[in-house]
């Protein structure tokens, strides 16, 4: 029976979340207050209700704690059971298995003194004490168990003992296997997006599905921009026609790997090595690509084959015979042309081959050749002798620098063929004997030859006047001609050469004279340099060098030298011209282009040059840039249609025919638009000038646009004060008013005698008239014009008026208006302007409203009061304002205060 009244207190409970009082409960359990009270206490001392006061009443709700008998037998994962002192009440077999714990070295102990406590008690205690004080709680957690750690889930439930104790329930879930996988996946994909290489994955319809920092980076995009492109959108044209092909190969295949050219967000090309494979990604194909940017890769390819060209240029046109062998075999590995023609053989017939093996040297040469390289580290102007193809005999100056060819050491040989010279010397040789025997026959006829002494003489004579000729020449040459020793030391100067340094003209100081005196300090390394490569016989080029005369004047000089024999001992002979003007000209030019430069970019007036054959922009300045509200690298290289610069292309397209028949034009006037979309007129003068040889066009644009606002109001108060009066009058300037400030309504009204109401006399509403209208003054912006003069609303103005229904009905925003006076000063009539979106008046704006209002006073008076208009409710779409500061009357807009 107890029983059942236990189960009925606990069901009414239930059912019952807020709580009974003991007569509640005793009068639904149809129980006397006595009973009840004992059932009460009894449920109450096991844990199993709450009691708390109310007034004088007791009243009591069902405990969260769950009886802790029920909690073992409920669970079957591990569970541990704690009382108030933290002693281990019960653990379920579970929990024993998994920390591997026996039964009686932890039940009846305080569960920090067991070998589960150090590791574990620590993590939970707060949550332990949370629910001793009645809230369940849930806590992830790493627990030590043996050698190894291991994640759960922890859930820490409030219970009561049968003795009324309390104490809590630790239920244990194991998600070590799920957090690793967690973490492992959150591993992979940090080292996705951190990996050095470009990493995309994308479907194959060409659509990106993923992306990594590094091929964002590649590109110049953000993670939104890049997963909207497509694979089509990245290729340059070249790189898009093979993306079908590529798809189909990884569709067959797999894998690919290719190159390809991507275009950065700049505009610069991207060229990449890809290697792509085809994956699963959920329950479909994907494509994974691996993409490295190889741009330095193909400069570097780039370079060496140029530098191969180059190479392959000189050796297959020079006129020497040139060879490459293998070190230290000697095979040949190439020969030029000029080698074949002189050897006689061909490429088959040589290539792979050293010189013993194709019959050109001896084994005893080829030896000789060998050691004396080894012992020189090279070969330079060796004598040789060498047998061609069929036996012919050829003599050459042989020269052979080691040399490295993709890795590996080689030899470059260089053959000069002196065969003819080598005839003649033997041709020499010969005739030195037969002018032994010819010289007892010229003893014989010395006779004969004395006879003809006077013939000698005048032969002498001429040779004299030769050399007297060829002296006059180079004394009177254009250029200065000097010979010096390899020390630089001067024997001999023509006239020119001691006029360019300032000579004295006693041709005697030039045997204590150095040549390297006057070279300045700045060149005097070049100088020497270029004197080296000529004493080795190497041809001499132009060169320019500054220089200080004997007066410390200081010149350039254009020289070129040359080895030759002057007085039976090597020199170098040193042709130079004084280049002096010429330097000093490209250096005002170089002047003259930085002070261009200069005025180009700081000029307040924009100013463009541009390409006249292709029309693309070479270069702005600022004031170009900050006019358009373009960056410089978006207008540099791309036209000005690509740009949308100008609103009637035809009007740009008549510009560039005039220029071109022209060479210049002068205040054309065009419509141009912003970066932003915004119209401007703008004045152009523009002309074609070379630089840098090619045609380009200089232009200089001024935004005329506030001028031409002025000019149209203007015009607008002209056309509104002349040819009309009365009513005509006063609708040609509501309409006037209209098309100049783009106003959705312009209104004229007169003040009635009861200075309350307004009687509108003309008015213009969405381009249409408007007639028989009157309104309430009180409330109204027009009340202020009228009170207080000139008044400017320019936004949000129905927040000021809120009286006006007519304001939200007809979405005005801004307002204009300004009092009509007659010739007493009184004031007599309103005009004023409303827009729908904010109003922007132009500067003179209201000086000119001031001018038409005096127009309209005048004509006011004239016009009758209709005898139909109808009563408005007070009202109209004209009072708007804005509840803003004031600053002087009422003029104002957008919560700052507006000078107008």
């Amino acid at each position: 029976m107890d029983e059942d009244y236990y189960r009925r207190i606990i069901g009414l409970l239930r059912d019952t979340p807020n709580g009974l009082t003991i007569e509640e409960i005793a009068r639904a359990a149809h129980l006397s207050r006595t009973t009840a009270t004992k059932y009460l206490n009894s449920l109450f001392v096991s844990g199993q209700i709450n009691m708390r006061k109310s007034g004088p009443a007791k009243v009591y709700s069902l405990s969260a704690r769950l009886p802790a008998d029920q909690v073992l037998s409920k669970s079957s994962g591990p569970v541990l059971i704690l009382d108030d002192a933290y002693t281990v009440r019960e653990a379920s077999e579970s929990f024993l298995h998994t920390f591997g714990i026996r039964r009686e070295d932890l039940t009846g102990r305080d569960v920090a003194g067991t070998a589960i406590g150090p590791g574990f008690i620590g993590r939970i205690r707060d949550s332990v004490k949370q629910a001793l004080a009645g809230s369940e709680s849930v806590v992830d957690a790493w627990i030590p168990i043996g050698k190894e750690w291991r994640a759960f889930r922890i859930r820490i439930v409030p219970l009561v003992f049968g003795w009324g104790a309390k104490g809590v329930a630790v239920r244990l879930e194991d998600q070590t296997g799920e957090l690793m996988a967690r973490e492992e996946n959150s591993f992979l994909a940090d080292m996705l997006n951190d990996s050095p290489v470009a990493i995309t994955v994308a479907d194959f319809s060409g659509n990106l599905l993923y992306t990594n920092k590094m091929t964002l980076e590649l590109h110049g995009y953000s993670s939104a921009e890049f997963l909207k492109k497509t694979l089509m959108d990245l290729d340059t044209p070249d790189s898009r026609e093979g993306i079908a092909m590529r798809m189909k190969s990884l569709m067959e295949r797999g894998k690919l790997s290719f190159e390809v050219e991507h275009v950065h967000k700049d505009g610069h090309l991207i060229p990449l090595e890809v290697h792509a494979k085809v994956v699963k990604w959920g329950d479909r194909d994907v494509i994974v690509s691996i993409a490295t940017d190889i741009t330095e890769r193909k400069r570097a390819e780039t370079e060496i084959r140029e530098s191969e060209d180059k190479f392959r240029t000189i050796f297959e046109h020079s006129p020497y015979p040139i060879a490459i062998n293998s070190a230290p075999e000697q095979k040949f590995l190439a020969v030029n042309p000029a080698f074949l023609k002189a050897s006689g053989y061909t490429e088959e017939e040589l290539l792979g081959k050293n010189p013993t093996e194709a019959g050109f040297l001896s084994l005893a040469d080829a030896t000789k050749l060998a050691a004396r390289s080894l012992l020189l580290g090279r070969l330079e102007n060796v004598p040789l002798a060498l047998r061609a193809k069929e036996g012919r005999m050829i003599h050459v100056i042989f020269s052979s620098i080691p040399v490295t060819i993709a890795g590996r050491s080689a030899h470059l040989t260089v053959s000069v063929e002196v065969t003819r010279l080598k005839w003649v010397e033997e041709e020499l040789l010969k005739k030195t004997e037969d002018l032994d025997t010819a010289y007892r026959e010229l003893m014989a006829i010395d006779r004969e030859l004395r006879r003809n002494n006077d013939l000698l003489r005048r032969n002498e004579q001429v040779l004299r006047e030769n050399a007297e000729t060829f002296r006059a020449l180079v004394e009177q040459s254009m250029e200065g001609i000097i010979i010096v020793d390899f020390s630089g030391n001067v024997l001999f100067a023509n006239r020119r050469a001691l006029d360019i340094a300032e000579c004295p003209p006693d041709l005697r100081m030039t045997r204590s004279f150095n040549v390297f005196d006057l070279v300045s300090r700045d060149f005097q390394e070049n100088a020497v340099r270029d004197f080296q490569q000529i004493s080795r016989g190497i041809e001499s080029y132009e060169v320019y060098y500054k220089f200080l005369t004997v007066e410390q004047n200081e010149k350039w000089a254009a020289c070129i030298g040359k080895k030759i024999t002057f007085r039976g001992t090597p020199a170098v002979l040193i042709s130079f011209r004084d280049v002096t003007g010429r330097k000093q000209a490209e250096e005002e030019l170089r002047e003259s282009e930085q002070k261009f430069s200069t005025l180009f970019e700081n000029n307040p007036v924009p100013l463009t040059l541009v390409s006249a054959e292709e029309g693309r922009f070479v270069d702005v300045n600022e004031a170009f840039l900050n006019g358009t509200g373009f960056s410089r690298q978006e207008v540099i290289g791309r036209t000005a249609t690509e740009l949308n610069l100008f609103s009637d292309p035809d009007a740009y397209a008549g510009m560039v025919a005039r220029l071109g028949e022209q060479k210049q034009v002068q205040g054309l006037e065009m419509q141009c638009r912003k970066k932003n979309g915004d119209l401007a007129t703008c004045r152009f003068s523009s002309r074609i000038i070379l630089t840098a040889g090619r045609p380009h066009i200089i232009s200089t644009i001024e935004n005329i646009s506030e001028r031409r606002a002025a000019d149209i109001a203007f015009q607008t108060m002209v056309s509104s004060m002349l040819g009309t009066s009365g009513l005509e009058a006063l609708d040609r300037i509501t309409e006037n008013l209209a098309t100049w400030l783009r106003a959705d309504c312009v209104m004229i009204g007169r003040i009635l005698p009861d200075r309350e109401h307004v009687e509108v006399v003309s008015m213009i509403r969405d381009g249409k008239r408007i007639a028989g209208f009157s309104y309430a003054l009180e409330g109204t912006p027009c009340e202020d014009a009228g009170e207080k003069g000139f008044c400017l609303y320019t936004d949000n103005v129905a927040q000021a008026f809120p009286q006006s229904r007519d304001l939200q009905e007809f979405g005005i925003r801004g307002y204009a208006g300004t009092p009509l006076r007659n010739s007493d000063g009184e004031v007599v009539g309103i005009i004023c302007i409303m827009t729908r979106k904010p109003l922007d008046l132009p500067p003179s704006a209201r000086q000119i409203i001031d001018i038409i209002a005096v127009k309209a006073a005048a004509g006011i008076g004239s016009v009758p009061l209709p005898q139909n208009f109808r009563k408005g409710t007070g009202e109209t779409a004209g009072t708007v304002r804005e509840d803003t500061p004031q600053e002087d009357d009422c003029t104002r807009g957008k919560g700052q205060r507006n000078p107008a």
